[in-house]
């Protein structure tokens, strides 16, 4: 996804546990963040992480 804005894939559905997604709705909530907005920041920092450290798609 090299030079897209994340936020031009295609869209993701998954399932969580409730307690996680309570979790994440309290610190959105703490942080004035979006659900949506909080998920894009931490995929963004993960693929970035994943480029530092050249680690490669194993699949």
């Amino acid at each position: 996804m090299e030079g897209k804005d994340i936020r031009q894939a295609k869209t993701l559905t998954f399932r969580i546990p409730v307690d996680l997604y309570r979790w994440v709705k309290v610190y959105c909530a703490q942080n004035d963040l979006t659900i949506s907005g909080f998920l894009t920041q931490l995929i963004e920092t993960i693929r970035e992480r994943v480029e530092k450290n050249g680690l490669q798609n194993r699949a």
